[in-house]
């Protein structure tokens, strides 16, 4: 081995030794930090969504089971019926809708499928 490829190594070694050294674990701790403050934020979001939506509703015990009711007539019936859910039904109704709108939200002007370039922005024939 030459004396250059010996000091190229050497040199070599020496950085990447420096740069393991620089890189610590302060950047995993911080991107840790602000995915949970993110969760957390989240988390907020659907608490109060479900209060707004608990608002409109009648609450109704039964049995020591708080139940959230809402009058609805199905289409084509004069006849009202009770609809009835758990805290835990409307909470997952409510994250179901924001998830949903959320997809909508951000899927509108994206092009889902064909060949871009003919005849439109999605490819439209």
């Amino acid at each position: 081995m030459s004396a250059y490829n010996k000091l190229l190594s050497g040199l070599l070694v020496s950085v990447l030794g420096l740069i393991s050294c620089a890189s610590g674990p302060a950047p995993e701790t911080a991107s840790v930090a602000d995915t949970r403050n993110s969760e957390q934020r989240e988390a907020d979001a659907l608490d109060k969504q479900f209060e707004e939506a608990a608002r409109g509703l009648s609450k109704v015990e039964k049995d020591g089971v708080l139940f959230y009711c809402k009058r609805t007539r199905q289409i084509g019936s004069n006849i009202s019926t009770l609809k009835c859910m758990t805290e835990s039904q409307l909470r997952v109704e409510v994250e179901t809708m924001a998830k949903y709108r959320d997809d909508m939200r951000y899927k509108m002007g994206k092009c889902t499928g064909g060949r871009a370039g003919h005849g439109g922005p999605c490819g439209a024939f």
